[in-house]
């Protein structure tokens, strides 16, 4: 194997494959990027829930193909700039840039998993809409491994939907995305709402869903099971609205933040009536902070995930937010243009 390369293009491609990578292991080969130069380059990684393959121009002398320690990899490119050339031999893969040269040892090509096929019909999707869509839901997923369900995205015709029992974030898209309730991974859909390229189809078939997104690939296995009723926690009705400015609330959160020491359930208690805001820490001390309210019907305290509300300001575009209110120990729902999401409070 023999090419030459531009630094950029390749560094670009392997911090991309090095994404799906995980440390956890145990298979060395896994913790590889593998190079393949045929018609064209094209790197690849996998931990054999995601498959991510990337073609990089390049111009190549001989065809062949090896795995590379990716982390090494990865430090070195960072390092040179301008064309790259490489050559292999005898499972050592030699780099030069300029005056800079390095050799890795490599593993056999063949050792490499082979990607899964994902046949059937691909849809065109809005890329930008439903890679901004991601990022609002992304953070109402679940991370324990327990509820398998939780820890996805579900896509359900036109709609994003995520929870973690605790909070649950939705976003409605101006056209289709899924034509059943397909639940994605959210670390295979993280990858996803960061991949560029002017366009962005998806292809799912069974088990897996594949993304095809520029010279870029990637395939994720999906998660079997079914998404709870999610429209069954969203409030029907409320008693009160509160009308707060996004910029103030955010600016009193983080002001009021600091003594939350990395916790990420400590609570904020909300004066729906007055704009007071206030939290105490045991192991830091205490804050209070205010912001000004609009409020129609009846005002009360009530405790939230300072966190969660953050990521719910974060998700809405609007200048204004309006909380729909039922009562201190009832759900707050926040429904702005596409965006909707649904916030248990905690006890005071």
């Amino acid at each position: 194997m023999k090419f030459s390369v531009d630094s950029k293009e390749l560094q670009k491609a392997v911090i991309h494959c090095g994404n799906v990578i995980s440390g956890r292991s145990t298979l060395p080969v896994l913790s590889n990027i593998y190079v393949a130069a045929g018609d064209k380059l094209n790197v690849s990684a996998t931990d054999l829930e995601k498959f991510m393959s990337i073609e990089v121009p390049a111009n190549i002398d001989v065809v062949g193909n090896c795995c590379v320690p990716a982390g090494v990899f990865k430090e070195w490119l960072a390092t040179v700039s301008g064309e790259l050339s490489f050559s292999l031999d005898e499972a050592k893969l030699k780099g030069t840039s300029g005056e800079s040269h390095i050799t890795l040892l490599t593993l056999p090509g063949e050792d490499f998993p082979a990607f899964p096929e994902v046949t059937g019909e691909s849809r065109e999707l809005p890329a930008a809409e439903f890679q901004d869509g991601l990022k609002r839901v992304l953070d109402a997923t679940n991370t324990e491994e327990t509820r398998a369900m939780l820890t996805g995205v579900l896509l359900d015709d036109n709609t994003l939907v995520a929870t973690d029992t605790h909070r649950l974030h939705k976003v409605m898209l101006t056209e289709s995305v899924s034509d059943s309730k397909t639940i994605i991974p959210a670390s295979a859909l993280k990858i996803v709402a960061n991949l560029q390229g002017e366009s962005l189809f998806m292809t799912v078939q069974e088990s897996l869903a594949s993304f095809k997104c520029g010279d870029t690939t990637f395939i994720t296995r999906v998660i079997d099971g079914q998404f709870p009723s999610y429209d069954r926690v969203i409030p029907k009705e409320s008693t009160s609205t509160a009308i707060v400015n996004r910029a103030e609330l955010q600016a009193a959160l983080r002001r009021i933040g600091v003594i939350a020491n990395k916790n990420e359930m400590f609570k904020i208690i909300i004066d729906w009536e007055t704009g007071a805001l206030s939290a105490t820490s045991q192991e830091v001390g205490m804050g209070q902070d205010s912001v000004n309210i609009a409020l129609e019907g009846e005002g009360f305290k009530q405790g939230v995930n300072r966190k969660y509300l953050e990521n719910v300001l974060d998700s809405v575009k609007s200048e204004d937010v309006t909380f729909d209110l039922s009562g201190a120990l009832l759900p707050i729902k926040v429904e702005s243009g596409d965006f909707l999401a649904v916030l248990m409070p905690m006890s005071i």
